[in-house]
């Protein structure tokens, strides 16, 4: 068995019938769904995209696009991508450019990732935030004709390493209390 697959086991459909679920979540609120989005672009506001901070309106786009593909998609991506360029004065739809193609390639890809625990779908969107990184960065340095440097990458590798704990904090309203006595399971 290799590396790869000891670290980042594929499961098969053998295997999840006898792997024990943590939790069976609960159905999203839309509030919350929309509170997280608000966070991520304020938190973009306040951090103003530093070269190494991650761009966190594509990871909850990202995010929200694999779990509730009906409510937040490609519409609200580019409405994101438009507030974030008209907030940081950049090239206006870039952004949306970009976060609607992220968009896309979250629901293509929203049957596979689903199979994976959130350490190995860091693995599978680093690509992702890649290549929509890329894309801002192809649209500004056409524009700007200026090269920011190799550290203006760094943001979506530190976006794929905060891809689990991002995760984990965007399904806690989700999750049952374990001392609920209200339901029969």
């Amino acid at each position: 068995m290799s590396l790869w697959n000891t670290l980042f086991p594929s499961p098969s459909p053998s295997t999840i019938a006898t792997q024990p679920r943590e939790y069976i979540l609960q159905p999203a609120n839309p509030l919350w769904v929309g509170a997280t989005i608000l966070v991520s672009i304020l938190l973009d506001f306040v951090l103003h995209r530093a070269a190494w901070v991650p761009d966190f309106v594509a990871i909850t786009l990202f995010f929200w696009t694999l779990r509730q593909p009906n409510w937040v998609g490609m519409l609200i991506a580019f409405l994101c991508g438009i507030l974030i360029d008209v907030q940081q004065g950049s090239l206006l739809g870039q952004h949306a450019l970009a976060y609607v193609i992220l968009s896309y390639m979250a629901v293509r890809s929203r049957k596979r990732l689903s199979w994976f625990s959130p350490l190995a779908q860091a693995v599978h969107i680093l690509p992702l935030f890649l290549a929509t990184q890329a894309i801002v960065f192809i649209i500004r340095s056409m524009a700007v004709r200026a090269w920011p440097g190799w550290s203006w990458f760094l943001g979506s590798l530190l976006a794929a390493l905060l891809w689990p704990l991002w995760t984990w904090i965007l399904l806690i309203p989700q999750r049952k209390s374990k001392n609920d006595d209200t339901s029969p399971l």
